[in-house]
């Protein structure tokens, strides 16, 4: 029978269980799986000068940063996949560096100061030492919104058009659409699946601009 539950839930002896009811296409986030994802981000960080903040902390083991991870209630282990998902549009994760140890971080413009806290302690609780981080601006009012429970009080997300631009050679595909608010956007980009690199699904609303890549959901 133990060995039953496993092969369902794709749990390996050690592994942390998977979260009941959850799969791959519950991901929302960006999920970091390498040294130079990582870096291409900050790269873009300082590019754009856009300082999302972030918590980043070096573990021993993949296994501290990976539990400390799923201490946050936003953050899963799939069912079908194995893989952490994130409920909401951050990037998340944790990638082996050069020196052979771990580094996990949870980080976007969504993360609220309680959620931000709430990692700094996990990741300390689990052996983590603080590599750098970067505190969210303090917005009570944002905080207290569930986005996730709202519901889209209009029509649906319409397709625009497709725009392709060059760049070094290759060729990016953006397919616009257009619809009515964040929930609606979110809604719909999480139904989508891509797995055709340089291929952007894109949804402008009135407030804001969110995408899906390969990589995952986020906010332009």
């Amino acid at each position: 029978m133990l060995e039953f539950l496993r092969r369902m839930f794709g749990s390996a002896p050690g592994a942390p269980a998977a979260d009941p009811g959850y799969v791959e296409a519950d991901n929302l986030g960006t999920r970091v799986e390498s040294m130079g994802q990582a870096s291409s981000y900050w790269l873009a960080r300082q590019v754009q000068q856009k300082f999302d903040p972030f918590a980043l902390y070096i573990f021993e083991s993949e296994a501290a940063a990976r539990a400390a991870l799923l201490e946050q209630p936003y953050i899963h282990r799939a069912m079908d996949s194995g893989k952490l998902v994130c409920e909401h549009t951050l990037m998340f994760g944790c990638v082996a560096n050069e020196a052979g140890e771990f580094e996990a971080i949870v980080c976007g413009e969504e993360l609220t100061r309680a959620q931000w806290s709430a990692a700094r302690e996990s990741f300390v609780r689990h052996g983590g030492r603080c590599k750098n981080e970067q505190e969210p601006e303090a917005v009570e009012a944002v905080e207290a919104v569930d986005v996730e429970a709202a519901v889209s009080p209009t029509g649906e997300v319409e397709f625009v058009r497709e725009d392709r631009r060059e760049m070094m050679g290759h060729t990016m595909r953006y397919r616009i659409h257009r619809g009515p608010d964040e929930t609606a956007a979110k809604g719909f980009l999480r139904q989508q699946t891509v797995s055709e690199g340089l291929l952007y699904l894109v949804v402008e609303t009135p407030d804001g601009t969110w995408c899906r890549d390969r990589d995952g959901i986020y906010r332009e």
